[in-house]
């Protein structure tokens, strides 16, 4: 298209022209950038490894120190343990001592009771749900455990030397008077060599009477 200038020579602005310069790759100092970026990478190296160090000397120190405390940790749960059961067995001191049962003439009676053939590992006192004499289901009942094992010469012998301790306990006087009766809770067989032996588990009833003692003893106690 042919563009006309109507416009007075005066009048006329010439067109601006622009230069454009042209960037010179030669003119940029790659050497000096090559060595600016070399040293910020080994500088960068040079902190990360340090760093790194760092940790690897804390976590060592830690790993020391841990190894130093396993010993004491030890003691201290340890005494932890030895504590609990001294609390247990004085609870147990202190229940035994609010009943109005003489527990040391009650722990006669029972060696006197306890036939041959027998050994009892453990006695402990229970709040357990069970049926009394006339079959009734008695809720938190107030018992006393025996555990032990049983041992016979004869094949098959050691279910009657339970059932004979059974009745050596219930017509025991002074054992059986303050229980109102004894059953046999549970029974397995294991073999000890080439010898069978029964272990089992007793609970002793405690009657109304002192089942109530006890307890009025303890709320007396709580009231006082």
């Amino acid at each position: 298209m042919i563009k006309i200038n109507l416009l007075p020579e005066e009048l006329r602005k010439e067109e601006k022209k622009v230069n454009t310069h042209q960037i010179s790759l030669s003119k940029i100092p790659l050497k000096r950038v090559a060595i600016i970026a070399s040293a910020l990478f080994l500088l960068l190296h040079t902190l990360g490894a340090t760093t790194l160090l760092l940790k690897k000397n804390s976590l060592e120190k830690l790993n020391i120190h841990i190894k130093e405390l396993e010993p004491k940790y030890d003691i201290a749960q340890a005494l932890k343990l030895n504590v609990r059961q001294m609390n247990g067995k004085l609870a147990a001191i202190y229940e035994l001592a609010s009943e109005s049962i003489l527990w040391s003439k009650k722990m006669s009676d029972l060696n006197l009771a306890t036939t041959d053939g027998v050994w009892l590992s453990e006695l402990s006192l229970q709040n357990k749900g069970g049926s009394n004499i006339r079959g009734t289901r008695i809720a938190g009942k107030r018992v006393m455990v025996l555990k032990g094992s049983a041992a016979s010469q004869s094949e098959g012998g050691e279910a009657a030397i339970i059932g004979n301790f059974i009745n050596s306990l219930r017509s025991h006087k002074g054992f059986f008077s303050d229980f109102e009766d004894i059953k046999l809770e549970s029974s397995k067989m294991r073999q000890i060599g080439e010898a069978g032996v029964m272990d089992f588990s007793i609970i002793c009833y405690f009657n109304s009477k002192k089942d109530n003692l006890g307890k009025s003893n303890k709320s007396s106690k709580a009231k006082r």
